[in-house]
Order: structure tokens, then sequence, then C-alpha cells
């Protein structure tokens, strides 16, 4: 009750929402459910929506002695919005964990009157934007423990007398730097997750969060679920490097990017990443294949709803519009990729992921994705894979270092995928994109 109350305090000056169509309601949100989110109805253990509003259960078994864990009511859906756009995470989960069928004892008006801000100077002031480099490699040792690195024979590409070396890690952080730069001129407050090479989430580097780990971290990491019994007994018993890292440091650094991203509240959130052909492991070799392609949330598996915060997640993508306008916004970015990149969209037979783990959207070149990211970040967002690193013709243009962003030496190429983010941020933003 004390964060119902503590809602109840920054929201109670809002008057009520209008008369609510709850068949126009009960519909979205099953559309959302059989399109996106649960297409062979495995979840259906876990959620039901009815002319009442959506409520999820912790187990199929709760939902048959009819115990709900979290009710939202249609005339609560202003009011969880609001929460989602305004309290932190920690607080949103403790919300959701102790409603139940409890009513909140407040609620929020739709606003039918914003306007996007158009002045001239500042065409994104007042817009939250959240940019997630992928990966944190900023060496070549991290990067092979990573597994996010391309080293090509010097004899791959005619003309190249020395291999090529490529940190994804790197790559992403200088085009969200450059984007970053960006967008602040035009009056945007921007949030990166990290800001230098090798740096994580946590704001330090893997080294230095290992060294600073202890046998509590991973007694808690197992109290949490978030690794087995034996996992937990092998880091204790050995501090293998590689193994932790795989095993659970990248995993525990992607929910902290996501709690970051989510405690911002962003207007939207881009998680920038580079591709390569999976068919051309070990990328010792170039490929002639390169495709564009970004991912939206949904699909999601019911192996991810022991946890409560997932279940929280399942509620939040049937009752809001995130995929719909994730999707919308995914269409500006492939269309901007193809255009200032010049890189094919990607078609779900142009990789096996996209064959048997994604879905085709309306959008073009727009899939749709259960990865970590795509399901743990709120709001409008897009995991872009702007090209394929070890493609003949890209591998080139990236390993030639003739620019720099913070004292980070990298290639234009890196500042044209930061200017396809930003010319789809424009035109999602304003109905008329200005001349750049």
């Amino acid at each position: 009750m004390l964060l119902i109350a503590f809602v109840h305090f920054v929201a109670s000056f809002v008057s009520p929402p209008n008369t609510i169509n709850t068949d126009s309601l009960v519909a979205a949100a099953r559309k959302n459910v059989s399109a996106y989110i649960d297409l062979n109805n495995s979840l259906t253990g876990y959620y039901s929506i009815d002319n009442k509003g959506v409520s999820i259960y912790e187990s199929a078994n709760s939902k048959l002695n009819n115990k709900v864990e979290c009710k939202i009511f249609w005339s609560e859906l202003p009011a969880f919005k609001h929460l989602l756009a305004t309290v932190s995470y920690d607080s949103l989960l403790s919300i959701f964990k102790n409603k139940g069928e409890k009513k909140f004892d407040f609620c929020v008006a739709e606003n039918k009157n914003e306007n996007i801000i158009k002045d001239t100077l500042q065409l994104l002031k007042g817009k939250k934007i959240a940019i997630d480099p992928g990966h944190i490699s900023g060496d070549m040792d991290l990067g092979k423990i990573e597994y996010k690195y391309l080293r090509l024979k010097k004899d791959s590409l005619k003309g190249i007398p020395s291999p090529i070396e490529l940190i994804e890690g790197n790559l992403t952080l200088a085009t969200a730097l450059f984007l970053k730069e960006k967008l602040e001129l035009q009056g945007a407050t921007v949030m990166l997750t990290r800001e230098k090479p090798g740096q994580s989430a946590f704001g330090i580097s893997y080294d230095e969060w290992l060294k600073n780990a202890n046998n509590k971290t991973f007694e808690d990491a197992y109290d949490k679920k978030e690794i087995s019994l034996e996992e937990k007994n092998r880091f204790i018993k050995k501090r293998n490097r590689r193994d932790i890292f795989q095993t659970y440091f990248k995993f525990a650094d992607m929910r902290e990017r996501a709690l970051k991203i989510n405690n911002f509240h962003p207007d939207l959130t881009l998680v920038v990443h580079y591709n390569v052909n999976e068919k051309n492991i070990p990328w010792t070799g170039v490929t002639p294949k390169n495709y564009c392609m970004t991912f939206v949330p949904g699909n999601i598996k019911n192996e991810y709803f022991e946890k409560p915060e997932n279940r929280l997640e399942l509620l939040r993508l049937i009752i809001t519009n995130d995929i719909e306008s994730s999707i919308s916004f995914s269409s500006n970015l492939t269309a901007s990729f193809e255009k200032i990149l010049e890189v094919p969209l990607a078609t779900k037979k142009d990789a096996e992921y996209l064959e048997k783990e994604s879905l085709e959207t309306k959008g073009k070149g727009v899939f749709i994705r259960n990865l970590a990211l795509t399901r743990l970040i709120h709001g409008t967002m897009v995991y872009g894979e702007s090209l394929y690193q070890d493609n003949e013709k890209e591998s080139k243009l990236l390993s030639e270092l003739t620019t720099s962003i913070n004292g980070i030496p990298t290639s234009l190429r890196v500042k044209q995928v930061a200017d396809a983010y930003y010319d789809a941020i424009l035109k999602y933003f304003l109905p008329i994109p200005p001349n750049k």
C-alpha cells in the first residue's frame, strides 16, 4: 500500500478519464497477444483478458485457482501508463507484485492535446532518447572473450597488406557518441548506457567488476535464480574469466542496461549493434552478403515467466502499444539504413535466426524477436543491425580510421550509420523532416 499511496501523492491532482470504450481496448490487447506475443497459445496460463481488464498469474495453477498476481482494470490504463513513464523500475515491480485485484486509488487523464515541439533551432527539444551501444569490448583481448570481434586474414581482401581487426563494442560506442552529439544539438536529452571503450553498464570494466566480485556476488545471483547451484559453486571455486563472462556477467550487464533505460523513461530507445554473416564463422575472411534489419519486442517464451519481472513485461506488452510504436519507428530506421547506407533490407530467408526465431511485421526489414533487451526495455525501442561487418566492402570501410569521436579512432562509415539513425529519429518525431 505504501507505493500506491506514494503514487497517489504524485498523481492525485489529475482529473479522471472520460468514458472508456472497453470493447476497443479488449480487441487491441487480444490483437497484441495473437499477432505479436503468444502465437502458439503457450502462455495462456499466465494471463487473461476480459471486459474488466488484463490479469497476470504467477503460474497456470494460480490461474486455475483464480489467484491473480496483478490486474490492471481498463479504467486504470492511463494510471498504469503514467507509472511506466514516471516511477523507478524497482517501484514499478513492487507495485506489480503487490497489487493483486486491488484498484489504484488515483486516476490519470489521457492527454489528447500533446503537441510535437517544432522549434526551428531545437527540433528535438523536450525529447528523451536512450542509446545502448551494444557489447563492451574495447580491445581484442576482451573481444575474444565476448566473442564479438573479427580478424580478417591479410589475404582476404585485395590490397590489404595486414589483417583487419574489428571490435564491435568500439563500433557501437563510436556510433552512439556521434549520434548523441547530433541529437543534443537539436535539444534532445540523451542517455548512454556506457560512455567509454571497455566500460560496462555498471560504469566499470568487466575486469574491475570481476576483481570486486566475491562469494556473496554469486550467492545472491543464485538466490535470484540468475545462475544454477552448479554454476554458483563453480564460480566460487574457480574465477574463470571467460566462463563467468559468458555464463553470468553478460546477462547481468544487459539487465543493468535495461534498468538504466527504464529509470530514464525515454521517449525512444536505440540499441545499436553491427551484424555479421552467421555462415561465415569464424570470420577470418570476407563475405559478399550484406543486409540491414531491426528487431522489436514480442514472441516471448514461457520459460522466462518463473520470475515476476518477466510477468510484468508480459502485462506491459499486452496492455500498451509498445510493440506497434516500436514497429513504426523501426520501419523508419530500416528505410534510412537502406537509403543512406545503401544496404539491402533482410527478408526472412536471409538468415537462420530470421527463419527460426523471428516473426515478420508489416515493416520491411523489421522482425519480432525475443531478445533480452527487446523483452526488458519499456516504451518505443529498436534493436538495430545496420550492416555486416565482414562484408567485403564494409570491412574495408570500417577499418579506415580517418576520423575520431571523444578520442576514439573510427571510420567515416560509422559516422554514416549514426546519420542513418538520426535521419530516422527526425522522421519519427517531426511531420516534415528539415534539410540536414
